[in-house]
């Protein structure tokens, strides 16, 4: 019998066959009178001796998939997705939205429950969605009301819009986010419509967080009225990094010395761990901290950032 793997002369034949006459690997073991397996063999072998290689033009100026395949392997991350760094925040901020929009068009399926968490990063999402109609997708909030805040980072305003611009349902939590003393929590969720909210959280399957970070003094928690500068001096003195839905963690991902976290009304923290897809969107040397960490703490498993985040994460 004739060993076909190995034969150079036939592996340039099949690559031929295959790759530039488009014929299918049965139809091309038919006509060489082998099996398909020894087809699917020679091209595999084709391939590792250099006979065939395979270049992949990419239409964009900036192509990171190289950096991005390097950070979903070094952190153990589902997907990350790189953006590129612009010269003003707002900028920023809608490019990294746009990308947050493309992904959920992309993963979002009929029956999805999805939370979401505040900011001014999320809020710019609804204007990059394309039109879709019914989609059958719920959107929740994962957190309460943002005091004093601006509407637009509000949660549920969030949730409003986003869910319009995907065609879907939406549930609101009216409650505050933060309270005085966490035995009011307890009050609060024995509420009908509040309990309501609070069991549907427990459904959520994607989850799309903004993350925050101390270091900006523009951050979304200083804007929600609920905590101060002296609020924010202690969450430092305690070697606060970051905040998801205002509760806070170190950098290495653990939440357990921040009292401040007892006292928000929404999804807890160490159960985003039991969401199939937690998609963080963050950008800005600013966050790049609070990114760490919320990795560390295995918070997230998707990530959006910019490109200068992405090459700081790639040297840790």
């Amino acid at each position: 019998m004739i060993k076909h793997v190995g034969n150079e002369k036939l592996m340039v034949k099949v690559c031929n066959l295959y790759y530039i006459d488009d014929l299918k690997q049965e139809e091309i073991a038919k006509k060489l009178g082998l099996s398909r397996p020894t087809i699917s063999r020679l091209l595999k072998d084709a391939k590792e001796a250099g006979i065939v290689k395979i270049q992949i033009i990419s239409p964009f100026t900036n192509d990171y998939s190289d950096l991005e395949k390097t950070l979903e392997l070094k952190y153990g991350l589902k997907n990350v997705i790189i953006v590129n760094d612009q010269s003003d925040d707002v900028s920023q901020k809608q490019e990294l939205a746009q990308e947050a929009a493309s992904y959920l068009e992309r993963i979002l399926k009929p029956k999805d429950i999805v939370g979401l968490s505040m900011g001014t990063t999320l809020r710019e999402i609804p204007q990059f969605v394309s039109s879709r109609k019914d989609s059958k997708i719920t959107f929740v909030p994962l957190l309460g009301g943002v005091g004093q805040a601006n509407i637009e980072i509000h949660p549920n305003q969030i949730v409003m819009e986003v869910a319009n611009a995907f065609g879907g349902n939406y549930m609101l939590l009216h409650a505050p986010a933060v309270v005085s003393d966490p035995s009011l929590i307890k009050t609060f969720k024995e509420e009908l419509g509040i309990k309501h909210v609070m069991e549907m959280m427990k459904k959520v399957n994607v989850a799309v967080v903004g993350l925050g970070a101390l270091l900006d003094q523009n951050s979304t928690m200083m804007a929600t009225g609920y905590y101060d500068k002296k609020d924010i001096e202690l969450m430092k003195k305690k070697k606060a990094v970051g905040d998801i839905c205002m509760q806070s963690y170190n950098a290495d991902g653990e939440a357990k010395d921040f009292d401040s976290n007892q006292k928000v009304i929404g999804y807890p923290l160490e159960n985003l761990k039991k969401i199939e897809t937690v998609v963080a969107v963050a950008g800005g040397t600013s966050k790049l901290e609070a990114i760490k960490g919320a990795i560390k703490g295995g918070y997230i498993n998707v990530l959006i950032t910019n490109y200068s985040n992405g090459v700081e994460l790639e040297k840790q």
